[in-house]
């Protein structure tokens, strides 16, 4: 069993940059993501098709991808293992840029700011506002009050970094 991180762009759209990709050992067919060795380096690639010469890989998208095209037909030797489960990773989420991030990130520790200090002004209507709401008992509102404050600090110090 192999287990890797795809690095790249070349098998867009099935595997993104980032996904985690496991491979057991057996003979590939047409269709399969592979794991191959070529020319002393690792590749995910799409077996394309199989005969007496070798195997034929190609990545998914194709205008950035190193393949076969390039390097030749591999022998089935070559492959190491064919990809049977895949993970995908928010390693390529959208990000937004450092200038519009900062600016959500200040909106919304002010906004948490103006939370946590109205609660703790008002904690007074609070716990008795949110004991009527869940009518658990005046001990388990409390504790949840105060885990509520607890998360919103928490929270606000994690939108501050």
């Amino acid at each position: 069993m192999l287990i890797r991180r795809v690095v790249g762009l070349s098998m867009l759209p099935t595997l993104a940059e980032g996904a985690v990709v496991v491979g057991i050992t057996k003979q590939p067919c047409v269709g399969d993501v592979v794991i191959a060795k070529v020319n002393k380096l690792e590749v995910i690639k799409r077996v394309k098709s199989i005969d007496d010469s070798g195997l034929f890989l190609v990545g998914d998208n194709p205008g950035l991808s190193t393949d076969s095209r390039a390097y030749g037909l591999i022998q089935e030797s070559d492959v190491l293992a064919v990809i049977m489960v895949t993970f995908h990773t928010a390693f390529n989420v959208f990000r937004p840029r450092v200038v519009s991030g900062l600016w959500l990130g200040l909106i919304a520790s002010t906004l948490m700011t103006m939370f946590v200090l109205i609660l703790f002004y008002r904690i007074d209507t609070f716990i008795p506002e949110l004991n009527y709401s869940l009518r658990g008992g005046y001990e388990t509102t409390t504790n949840i009050g105060i885990a509520i404050l607890l998360i919103e600090m928490l929270a606000l110090s994690s939108l501050l970094h």
